[in-house]
This record gives C-alpha cells, sequence and structure tokens, in this order.
C-alpha cells in the first residue's frame, strides 16, 4: 500500500550521495508546534537518524506502507504479520536502496516498482530519519499538496511579457 502526498519539487534530501539532509541547520524545525507529526512511538527508541541498516524481507507479502515524503520513499506503518515485521523494519525510516538499486533521484512510483520485484529476498538499505525533521519535511509537503488545490487567487490575467504586451494594444 502506498500513500502519496503531492510534491512539486524535486527531492532534495541527501547532502551527498550516502548521507540523508536530517535539516538540522534549518530554523524552521524551531517553528514545529507539540501538536505536529513528532511521533512518541516505542519503535522510535532505539532508532539514530542518520543509522543505516540493511533488511532482508523473505516473504511475498511485504506488510508494509509506503510515503512519499517530497519525493522521499518513507515507510509509513509496518503490519505485524508481515515479511517487514518480521525482518525487525520499523515506520519513519527512508528507503535508501532496493536490492542495491539506490532511490536517490527515483521518483516514489519507480521505487514502488522495485519493491514490486518477485525476486525473494528483498533486501533493503533504509536510514533512520530524525523524528522533527521528518514532521517538519511532511508539514511542508501537505502545505504543498494544499496550495496545489486551492484556485488562482486573481479572476484576471495579468500580460507580464513586454512583446505580447505590444501584440495585445495592437490588435
Amino acid at each position: 500500500t502506498t500513500r502519496s502526498v503531492f510534491s512539486s519539487q524535486t527531492r532534495e534530501l541527501f547532502d551527498d550521495e550516502d548521507q540523508f539532509d536530517d535539516g538540522r541547520s534549518d530554523a524552521s524545525d524551531a517553528a514545529l508546534s507539540s501538536d505536529d507529526d513528532v511521533s512518541d512511538d516505542p519503535e522510535d527508541i532505539g532508532k539514530v537518524p542518520g543509522t543505516f541498516r540493511d533488511v532482508q524481507l523473505h516473504a511475498a507479502r511485504l506488510g508494509l506502507t509506503l510515503e512519499n515524503v517530497l519525493e522521499a520513499t518513507v515507510v509509513h506503518d509496518v503490519d505485524e504479520d508481515g515479511a517487514a515485521h518480521e525482518a525487525g523494519l520499523v515506520a519513519d525510516v527512508l528507503v535508501v536502496s532496493v536490492n542495491g538499486e539506490t532511490t536517490r533521484g527515483l521518483l516514489h512510483d519507480e521505487v514502488i516498482t522495485l519493491l514490486r520485484t518477485p525476486d525473494r529476498p528483498l533486501e533493503l538499505k533504509v536510514q533512520d530519519l530524525d523524528a522533527v525533521t521528518l514532521a517538519r519535511r511532511r508539514k511542508e509537503a501537505r502545505g504543498l499538496a494544499l496550495a496545489a488545490r486551492q484556485p488562482p487567487t486573481s479572476s484576471t490575467s495579468e500580460i507580464t511579457d513586454p512583446t505580447l504586451e505590444g501584440a495585445v494594444r495592437a490588435s
């Protein structure tokens, strides 16, 4: 199952090839309120933001829900009766690679296609995410989705191209 949040931006989540940009230097982290999506989930205990883990999924039914957060594929939920749970996969981790193929630069749908391969075991590399940063990015994605759904604020269109403006006057 996938959950997608619209994003008109290209994913800019990595500082370099191997490191997730946790945004710790971004001042907008301070603007988060306590009611944002910061997880108090016991599964977060023991997670160290930035840590990479390899996970092998052996069963055909993966048992996980994925989420598109600004074109980064994040594990949103793990079913207790699926291969992901059996392998120790938890929610709120970034999918970094599938069967050795990096997800960096791939669209969310392309990552889903990689995960749908019938080959088993399916080898995932995931990265623990900082809960505050993930909450901030989810909030940003929701804002973009809401903005995309809003009707235009003006019913009149302005001509900003001087060559077109002259053509309109001439007619």
